[in-house]
């Protein structure tokens, strides 16, 4: 079952509420406005300068445009910068103990940020996933960020303790002949196919891994095909 999650008291007037109960100056808005807007070498100079200083939100947004705008070689060296490892594990905690105010959005760029890091950086990922898996599992789920999170867990290889919750939100996407997919952009349909995929595998020792395919897996997968075969005919 799903629950509607709680919503967080308004913050006063004149001031924004940021995750971890604190709450947010003009100046950090304006921290925020640099690190989005920067290449992903100037937003690590920024860190460098500001880190110290940075909100959980500024830092999973100046986090997010290095993931982002980088290739997997820049995030390679990016992370040897101690200041952006600084960073990168101060995101690793807010995901093992997400702050109460932090939304299902943000902790889902959170780690898909983390997830385009080098593994080294974010250690047990099952361990760092597992809060946010017991959140999504227990309340309401936009579409996009349930995928989201559960590639995370796929691409990080800790979806494994987590294969009902998968199953869950496949159930959820094929019911209705469908009504939900429609929430999903192309890429996240693929995301969650990958997801699928690697959740299903069975290695058996001295042998290639195989693929146990749930039903609803095979019409979610039957669905896409066919969403993807109307994409094609409108271009066409």
């Amino acid at each position: 079952a799903s629950f509607a999650a709680p919503q967080a008291a308004a913050p006063a007037a004149g001031a924004s509420a940021v995750p971890g109960g604190t709450v947010a100056s003009s100046g950090s808005s304006e921290v925020l406005d640099q690190v989005q807007a920067a290449s992903a070498v100037r937003c690590a100079a920024i860190v460098k300068e500001k880190g110290q200083n940075f909100t959980i939100s500024v830092s999973i947004e100046a986090l997010h445009t290095m993931a982002l705008k980088s290739s997997y070689k820049l995030r390679e060296d990016l992370v040897k910068q101690p200041h952006v490892k600084r960073l990168c594990l101060r995101v690793v905690e807010v995901l093992r103990k997400p702050p109460p105010m932090l939304t299902m959005p943000q902790l889902a760029k959170a780690a898909w940020c983390l997830a385009r890091f080098p593994n080294d950086v974010r250690g047990d990922a099952q361990l760092m996933l597992a809060p946010v898996a017991k959140m999504l599992a227990s309340s309401a789920w936009e579409s996009e960020t349930a995928v989201k999170l559960l590639w995370c867990m796929a691409r990080m290889e800790a979806i494994a303790p987590h294969k009902a919750l998968l199953s869950q939100v496949v159930r959820e996407m094929v019911k209705d002949k469908g009504q939900r997919i429609p929430e999903l952009s192309v890429e996240a349909c693929v995301d969650l196919l990958f997801s699928i995929s690697r959740a299903r595998q069975h290695v058996h020792k001295g042998d290639h891994p195989t693929v146990h395919l749930e039903e609803n897996d095979e019409i979610f997968f039957g669905m896409v095909g066919d969403r993807v075969m109307k994409e094609l005919a409108k271009v066409e």
